[in-house]
């Protein structure tokens, strides 16, 4: 593993440019205002990452230590449960994931992978025809005794 490699690969997802570009493209952030979308992702992601046993309170007080902003907890909190943070967030760990991870997989992986993309399984199962029951054993045997999981 490159550790020269890493500080680069944080800076690709985590710097300010990027984080307000999303912000702004998820209607996160239409303008600046005392809480930047950089300061509050960077205080999210440090509370998770140092603390086991965290609340929103925890998040407001290393926002605020850290970046040196005064800002009441209510403001905060109105900012916290917009649910385009939850999409800021998400887009963020795609991208980081799509930096990140994927390109050690196409690195690692021959080229000729039959595989362009791998689908997340959600355990769902899809019924089959009682006939293929010995083929494809559900889990589920008395409602679905075949299955394709």
């Amino acid at each position: 593993m490159n550790f020269n490699a890493i500080p680069k690969q944080l800076t690709s997802v985590l710097n300010s440019c990027n984080i307000t570009q999303l912000a702004k493209q998820c209607h996160f952030m239409q303008r600046m205002r005392n809480i930047s979308p950089m300061q509050l992702v960077l205080a999210i992601l440090n509370t998770l990452g140092t603390r086991t046993n965290i609340n929103l309170a925890d998040i407001h007080k290393n926002l605020c230590s850290q970046h040196d902003i005064g800002i009441n907890y209510k403001p905060f909190h109105n900012k916290l449960k917009k649910p385009e943070l939850t999409q800021l967030l998400r887009t963020l760990v795609e991208q980081a994931a799509n930096e990140w991870l994927l390109e050690l997989v196409h690195r690692v992986l021959p080229s000729e992978y039959p595989f362009k993309s791998i689908e997340a399984h959600d355990a769902s199962s899809l019924k089959l025809h009682i006939g293929l029951t010995k083929e494809f054993p559900g889990r589920f045997t008395k409602t679905h005794p075949a299955a394709m999981e």
